[in-house]
């Protein structure tokens, strides 16, 4: 894989690229008033355990998936 298609974005954090990621992923119909009962923080270390990776930048993080 190139590190082109492994990029998934510039983020202030890896929390904010979980609560992304999960608006993809679901409508907000769908997480409704159960978003406001994530820990982002430890839905992000689940995300960041084996799918993804990021690395700091100045401006945040920039993340990657599939590199290995």
């Amino acid at each position: 894989m190139v590190l082109e298609e492994a990029y998934n974005g510039t983020y202030d954090s890896e929390e904010d690229f979980a609560y992304d990621i999960a608006h993809e992923v679901y409508s907000e119909e769908q997480l409704g008033t159960l978003s406001l009962y994530i820990d982002w923080e430890k839905y992000a270390r689940g995300l960041f355990i084996n799918d993804y990776c990021s690395a700091e930048i100045k401006e945040g993080i920039v993340v990657f998936c599939g590199v290995e």
